[in-house]
């Protein structure tokens, strides 16, 4: 009888680990996936950050273009320099949304890739 209920106790506590719940090959592929998990997270902050710096570029240019704006009437050199700094604002512009575009991709993937390793490998 005793036997039994160290039998039943071991494989009760063994459910929530993914070590006896999973075959070995698929323990070592969810191990694999947990571990990239936190180079992935990495990689989505530091292009965050890219992101954030870039916005703030593009905020200061479109400023620079709107004071260039007022002035541009006054000269052809103020209005080169209305010209010029309206290109740069839209170029950083478009940066900024590709940059916003590859982030959310990051993302999502992070996000899919997360989904599949709780349905294969996350255990109760």
């Amino acid at each position: 009888m005793r036997l039994k209920l160290f039998l039943v106790a071991a494989m009760i506590m063994g459910a929530g680990s993914p070590a006896m719940a999973l075959p070995t090959k698929d323990v070592k592929r969810c191990n694999a996936m947990a571990a990239s998990f936190k180079a992935k997270k990495a990689e989505i902050e530091e292009a965050k950050a890219a992101l954030d710096k870039k916005a703030e570029l593009a905020e200061e240019a479109g400023e620079r273009w709107e004071a260039a704006e007022e002035m541009k009437l006054i000269s052809a050199r103020n209005a080169k320099m209305a010209q010029d700094a309206k290109a740069e604002w839209e170029t950083l512009k478009s940066e900024v949304y590709k940059d916003q575009v590859a982030l959310k991709s990051k993302v999502q993937m992070l996000n899919k890739d997360v989904a599949a390793f709780n349905a294969s490998c996350a255990t109760e």
